[in-house]
């Protein structure tokens, strides 16, 4: 079982193979455990008891995400309880709270919280990038990036120049999701959210619907700084609050008012106007990104263009985006992102490399035909079909690394004597990897 550290200390991970996924836990359980205070009268101090014991757990996850959404959930909790505040309920809590700093400061993990405040801190940083450049994915592409590709959208298109971090998501389920997904999947997520929150808002006479609403309001702000909400068994604690809530709201026809219902609509919309404004003013992309019909389209100057089909990142490199936003002014380039038909125009190129040629035959290359010219960067070996392409296709410049030992050279080499529209440059000290291929 991988263990985790900072600084010496041990973070706490119960097997989820990331601390910030067990502190997202914790901080559901912390909202939870205080259903026992709502259950008889004397629950408050196993309640309490349970609260101090996770408070303690979540201080040794070393998780900044748990610590906030734990905080944004008592918030939540405290101002649906009803005032005033018993005097021998209110003294114990704080005790709890003190010994929980005192054990945080005794550790030492009190200094990773101030970090990213008082100073700071590339993961606090490296968050908010993503957080600010999220909203202008979503707008760049209304039917969604697609499944498991927001990640790669990001580091190719939105991530600054000379920026190497890789993630495997957004940081975030929510922003992942988000941005994976179209317009309509982003509707009904958020009006989701907002339907839970509307369902577990406490009535006067159901305060212990709080309990429910807090640790869905930890749940979601832990979701916030990391992916966790991929995991099943996290949704289980709050999602049986919330079924409680739903039973006893329908035993007693106690249902939100209509005022609620519209209250979800109009929040919805004006959460998503608020998506769209921040993506497409506040922080647009540069250049200008476009996802459509399986293309990502770079905007640069009118005129000829480059289509990138299939690339291969093991030639044109794992951060070939970057290289193509430095070149954008000068052209615009289009990427395939998932298949979609080719359609370059009589002054563009059309870029296949490695692998990417294998799959381009036939209908691909015919497409491809109505080009300016080729160009194959350290390809595999030639389809079958190739040779039929060939009799009408435009020049075709292959670039090949001095280095690379792919044995597809020997038929290209032979494609090329046989062919006079077909021209062979070998790349001098390169390998597989050609950096400079357009």
């Amino acid at each position: 079982m991988q263990e985790f550290f900072y600084q010496g200390i041990k973070r706490l991970d119960w097997g989820f193979g990331n601390p910030n996924i067990t502190a997202g836990l914790i901080a559901t359980l912390l909202m939870a455990v205080w259903g026992l205070a709502f259950i008889h009268r004397w629950g408050f101090w196993p309640a309490l008891l349970g609260f101090t014991t996770l408070g303690v757990c979540l201080i040794q996850t070393v998780s900044r995400g748990g610590l906030v959404a734990a905080i944004l959930g008592g918030f939540v909790l405290i101002s649906c309880l009803r005032r005033p505040w018993l005097r021998d309920r209110w003294i114990p809590i704080v005790a709890s709270l003190l010994i929980l700093v005192s054990y945080a400061l005794w550790q030492g993990v009190a200094t990773r919280y101030g970090k990213g405040i008082v100073e700071e801190d590339g993961s606090v940083s490296n968050r908010w990038l993503i957080y600010r450049m999220a909203p202008a994915m979503m707008v760049d592409a209304p039917g969604g990036w697609g499944h498991k590709r927001a990640s790669e959208a990001f580091h190719h298109f939105y991530q600054p120049e000379g920026h190497f971090e890789r993630y495997g998501s957004l940081v975030s389920s929510h922003l992942t999701w988000m941005a994976e997904w179209s317009w309509w999947g982003r509707i009904g997520y958020v009006a989701g959210w907002l339907t839970v929150f509307v369902f577990c808002l406490p009535s006067a006479k159901r305060r212990w619907y709080g309990v429910s609403l807090a640790a869905w309001v930890a749940f979601g702000g832990a979701a916030m700084f990391t992916t966790m909400a991929n995991r099943w068994v996290l949704w289980v604690v709050p999602s049986i609050l919330f079924l409680c809530v739903l039973a006893t709201r329908a035993l007693l026809f106690d249902w939100p008012s209509w005022r609620r219902t519209i209250g979800i609509g109009f929040g919805t919309f004006a959460f998503l106007v608020g998506i769209v404004l921040w993506g497409s003013l506040i922080f647009p992309s540069r250049p200008t990104v476009e996802l459509d019909s399986g293309w990502v389209r770079l905007a640069g100057v009118a005129g000829s263009a480059v289509w990138i089909a299939a690339p291969d990142p093991q030639v044109l490199g794992k951060l070939y985006g970057q290289h193509l936003r430095k070149q954008v002014l000068a052209k615009t380039y289009f990427v395939e992102w998932s298949p979609g038909e080719l359609v370059p125009g009589e002054s563009d190129s059309v870029v296949f490399s490695g692998e990417g040629i294998g799959g381009l035959y036939g209908e691909r290359l015919t497409a491809a035909g109505r080009a300016k010219k080729w160009i194959f960067v350290n390809p595999n070996p030639p389809p079958q079909t190739l040779a039929e392409a060939l009799d009408s296709s435009p020049p075709i410049r292959i670039l090949w690394g001095e280095f690379h030992s792919g044995r597809a050279r020997y038929q290209w080499d032979a494609i090329a004597l046989e062919f006079e529209q077909i021209y062979l440059e070998e790349i001098t000290t390169a390998g597989k990897y050609i950096p400079d291929w357009d």
